[in-house]
């Protein structure tokens, strides 16, 4: 009777103490576990002390750690980005942050190419990853299907390449085609050689036209030489200003090329022909002012510039849109005129960055008479703006170091080569 007693007070007691909570991801067995202890400790004798004592509970509240803020979007590493996982590279969103699956993507393109794996891409890596992104982007792919039928489309990067060398990719594995010769065509009967006339005395006289300078072609052959120098020209290391000065317009031309793209995927209703259209009748709108980018300084035509593009009455934002199109459109196509014209237009709304293209236009004579003193204003006008804080207009996150080698080639004192003997290298600042 007593054992009763005493199981029917453990009971009440166990109702009438108040059981704290236990959270919902504990076991059973812990739960049960604590429902035991306080009938133990009923039967014990604690139920009468326990009957009118309270129990607090207190919660105390972490509050979630502040993430740290995203660092801004860079277009250069978003078109890396865009590039590497076009040629099977995976760098993940194309969000313009280097993160972990950006440095492996560049890691393994390196190694693919042959070129030290650092998980960053300098000048010239880059380079020849856009150029070749842009061409592939235009379908120049279509000339090496053995090449993506082997390797995917990261095959198009060697093909490339070995193109700029004059040279033709092979895959690994494959062996050389056998050539096919077609049947030779049945003979046509030919009438009787007539005996040719004795030739006049005198000098050969071949009347040719001249053809204008193709800057894809220079590009490619700078590109060549910087592969055999090993890696661009450095600011302390220029042993060659004219080789550096063209790698910064390739490497310009690359960069305006791959913006221009990104603009264009957001044009909607107007087709590729179309747009080259529109593009060159910016050549005769522009040509007033351009007409004289080589007889007057850059602070002339920049005046003049601006008071040009005043009368078309358009908002800047929509002009340097503009430009940036069609300064795309005019390397991808090959023609420089178009890339002067869209040149003056941005350097009127205040793109002062962009008068470096002229300088390299100006001294390689791309659609302009070749000049190099006026060159050097407009290299000095350019430079000077983006050493006062101006946006840069190619290539932000290198430009400190753009702007580094560009003084050092355009002052003259190149770092002289290492030689052990032969004859002197004399550095000459003309083509």
């Amino acid at each position: 009777m007593k054992l009763k007693s005493a199981i029917v007070a453990a009971l009440v007691c166990s109702v009438a103490m108040p059981v704290p909570q236990v959270a919902r991801a504990d076991s059973d067995a812990l739960i049960g576990l604590g429902v035991g202890a306080v009938i133990g400790a009923c039967l014990a004798g604690a139920c009468n002390n326990n009957r009118n004592r309270t129990t607090t509970t207190t919660t105390t509240r972490t509050p979630p750690p502040q993430q740290p803020a995203r660092a801004p979007a860079d277009e250069a590493v978003r078109t890396d980005q865009a590039a590497l996982n076009h040629f099977g590279f995976p760098a993940g969103t194309p969000d313009g942050r280097m993160g972990r699956n950006t440095r492996n993507a560049i890691g393994n393109y390196q190694a693919y190419m042959g070129h030290p794996v650092t998980g960053q891409l300098n000048d010239f890596e880059r380079g020849s990853l856009w150029n070749a992104y842009n061409r592939a982007q235009m379908g120049g792919g279509a000339a090496y299907p053995d090449v993506v039928a082997a390797e995917g489309q990261r095959g198009l990067l060697k093909a490339f390449e070995a193109e700029s060398r004059g040279e033709r990719y092979r895959p690994f594995g494959q062996t050389e085609p056998v050539p096919y010769y077609p049947p030779a065509p049945l003979p046509v009967p030919q009438p009787a050689p007539v005996p040719a006339a004795e030739p006049a005395p005198g000098l050969p006289n071949f009347s040719t036209t001249p053809t204008a300078a193709s800057m894809a072609d220079h590009c490619r052959s700078v590109e060549i030489l910087t592969q055999a120098n090993g890696q661009p020209m450095s600011p302390g290391a220029i042993t060659d200003p004219n080789q550096a000065l063209d790698e910064q317009f390739c490497g310009a031309r690359g960069y305006a090329m791959s913006r221009g793209q990104q603009l264009i995927a957001g044009v909607q209703g107007v087709t590729d022909s179309q747009l080259r259209e529109q593009c060159d009748g910016l050549v005769p709108t522009m040509a007033p002012v351009t007409a004289d980018l080589a007889g007057r300084s850059p602070a002339e035509v920049t005046q003049a510039a601006a008071s040009h593009v005043a009368q078309f009455q358009k908002p800047d934002a929509e002009l340097l849109r503009v430009g940036e199109i069609c300064l795309g459109v005019g390397y991808q196509t090959d023609k420089p005129d178009v890339a002067l014209a869209s040149s003056m237009l941005l350097v009127a709304v205040g793109a002062y960055p962009y008068g470096e293209l002229f300088g390299h236009h100006l001294r390689n004579g791309f659609g302009t008479t070749q000049n190099a003193g006026a060159a050097d204003g407009w290299y000095d006008t350019a430079l000077g703006s983006l050493e006062q804080g101006a946006d840069p207009a190619f290539l932000p996150t290198l430009s400190p170091q753009r702007v580094a080698v560009m003084r050092a080639a355009l002052s003259g004192q190149a770092m002289p080569a290492a030689t052990t003997g032969g004859l002197p290298t004399f550095i000459s600042q003309g083509n």
